[in-house]
């Protein structure tokens, strides 16, 4: 198939699907024939003469190019921006960087905790005008969705009774992450207890290769060891520009609901506990999740002093993909096993404030509530791993981990009104674990959740008091488990793998902690599809010629 003149014709004749973005409509409608003298790319010259579309935006020409999404500890500096609108833009991205001996970075939202989407000296190519829904077929329920097409957008027109689809998939669990950087890295929310991770929707891919070729790979066709990799390795084998996704009907509202937990319980470790037992025989429609925070934004607004300290926040967040008369039930069996300070020792719950009446919502409605506050002058930094269960000797470390967060804004070098600090713990089981690690390099099917450590704050001059409680969130985190997911990158952990693949390709019997025993695998997919090592500048990619 010549995908390029398939792009070239689309109709986009859906309705629904073009309120999506109105300005981008015509956006693959550029001319195809810019590259028709393209046959000596390696003339450096050639290439910087021959006349291009895109617009190039040199760093030194404007102070933020991007105005969300930025985090003041990785204050990445590329060599330029480019905005596509096509994919033919993409590749001449492509051979602009390789006529300026650069290599490019891919920002589809820019969700990156680490900004990895943002690398020094890159092309940075600005992919966020390719926000599409191709086709939707109802009868078939399969959907071909645009790289930079957030989750937001995508269930807007999937979920809604408005919309009159009721057909969606697994993907992100905040509706401003696109699609293309969380399918690469696997992939999960609310609905994959029930339908397994968003790789596992994933039918078709279409992607462009280092030297500008565009590929449609599947499970059957002659790129299938690409499709292989792509669905869970992360980055630096090819830039995905669509996606192709088999659907699943939903219904219309849904029961979701947030339970606060009292963290100063004598219970509530034990209460984890019981949450964890509870996962190993509930209904795969069902999902849980668990987050405790100290927020000193919170508790600065209703506190006068600085030297108390903010309590921790907990809430148990509950959420069934099925009829909501029976996630009502389930809901109700959960909290009859949770333990409380009150007279009968059970959790006290208001019945009326959980019916379903109160608390039904449909799934987009639900995605849409959870938005990430602007702030421009933000520091962040998430360290997370997988673990099986939430044994003794995890809770253990969960616990030192709570409690060496700061005390008081006195406790830091600066104090620090804006900072939060919290842990989640987002449960990973369900139907993802009935599949083979070996259907695709996601490696991480055998473990029932993720914990996730997040700290956020504004003052630069905290960086070295929070850079020694990573040193403890390390410690404790090691504990809990090996594997990290690769949506969730450990920064400091990621730069020393770089440094130390050679180990992995030489020992099949190491397990790396992003690929698992996947990575020699990967190494030989990687020498295949990009042996000149061009998009071996993401932190998480395999490198082929190690320095």
């Amino acid at each position: 198939m010549d995908y390029n003149n398939e792009c070239k014709n689309n109709n986009y004749n859906n309705n629904n699907i073009n309120n999506i973005n109105n300005n981008n409509n015509n956006n693959n409608n550029n001319n195809n024939n810019n590259n028709n003298n393209n046959n000596n790319n390696n003339n450096n010259n050639k290439n910087k003469n021959k006349k291009q579309n895109i617009q190039i935006i040199k760093q030194s020409e404007i102070q933020f190019y991007y105005k969300t999404q930025l985090n003041g500890l990785f204050n990445r500096v590329p060599y330029c921006y480019i905005k596509v609108n096509s994919y033919e833009d993409i590749r001449e991205c492509i051979e602009y960087a390789k006529s300026m001996n650069k290599q490019v970075s891919i920002r589809n939202s820019g969700h990156s905790c680490c900004q990895y989407s943002i690398l020094d000296d890159s092309i940075n190519i600005d992919m966020s005008n390719l926000n599409q829904i191709i086709t939707i077929n109802k009868e078939n329920m399969v959907a071909k969705v645009q790289s930079s097409l957030k989750f937001k957008d995508f269930y807007r027109i999937t979920t809604t009774k408005e919309e009159g689809y009721l057909i969606t998939s697994p993907g992100g669990g905040c509706g401003d992450v696109a699609i293309g950087g969380l399918i690469i890295g696997g992939g999960s929310n609310y609905l994959s207890p029930r339908w397994g991770c968003s790789i596992d929707s994933v039918i078709g891919m279409t992607v462009m290769l280092s030297n500008g070729s565009i590929v449609e790979c599947n499970d059957s066709n002659e790129y299938s060891d690409l499709f292989w990799a792509m669905r869970g390795s992360g980055h630096g084998l090819s830039i995905l520009l669509d996606v192709t996704l088999q659907l699943k009907p939903i219904e219309p509202l849904l029961y979701h609901f947030s339970l606060k937990l009292n963290y100063n319980s004598i219970h509530y470790f034990e209460n984890l506990s019981i949450i964890d037992k509870f996962t190993q025989t509930m209904d795969t429609r069902i999902y849980l999740a668990v987050d405790c925070r100290k927020s000193f934004k919170l508790h600065s607004s209703s506190s006068t002093s600085s030297s108390s300290s903010p309590p921790f926040l907990s809430r148990l967040t509950y959420f069934f993909n099925g009829p909501s008369n029976e996630g009502e039930i389930y809901f109700k069996k959960l909290l009859s096993l949770l333990k409380s300070e009150n007279e009968n020792g059970e959790y006290k719950f208001n019945e009326e404030s959980m019916g379903f009446k109160k608390v039904g919502r449909s799934f987009y409605d639900i995605i849409n509530s959870f938005q990430i506050e602007p702030n421009e002058k933000v520091r962040s930094f998430s360290k997370a791993r997988f673990c099986k269960e939430l044994n003794q000797c995890n809770l253990r470390s969960i616990k030192n981990i709570l409690e060496s967060m700061p005390t008081t804004l006195e406790s830091m070098n600066v104090p620090d009104p804006k900072s939060t600090f919290s842990i989640m713990m987002y449960y990973h089981g369900g139907h993802s674990k009935s599949i083979s690690k070996d259907k695709c390099a996601y490696v991480h099917r055998d473990n029932n959740w993720s914990m996730v450590v997040m700290a956020s704050y504004n003052e630069p001059e905290n960086d070295d008091h929070f850079n020694k409680w990573k040193l403890i969130i390390d410690d404790n985190l090691s504990n809990i488990g090996d594997f990290i997911y690769q949506n969730y990158p450990d920064h400091e952990l990621t730069l020393k793998l770089r440094n130390t693949q050679s180990l992995y390709k030489n020992d099949s019997n190491l397990q790396h902690p992003y690929f698992g025993h996947h990575f020699q695998k990967l190494y030989s997919i990687k020498l295949k599809y990009d042996p000149t090592d061009f998009f071996s500048n993401h932190p998480q990619s395999i490198i082929i010629n190690e320095k």
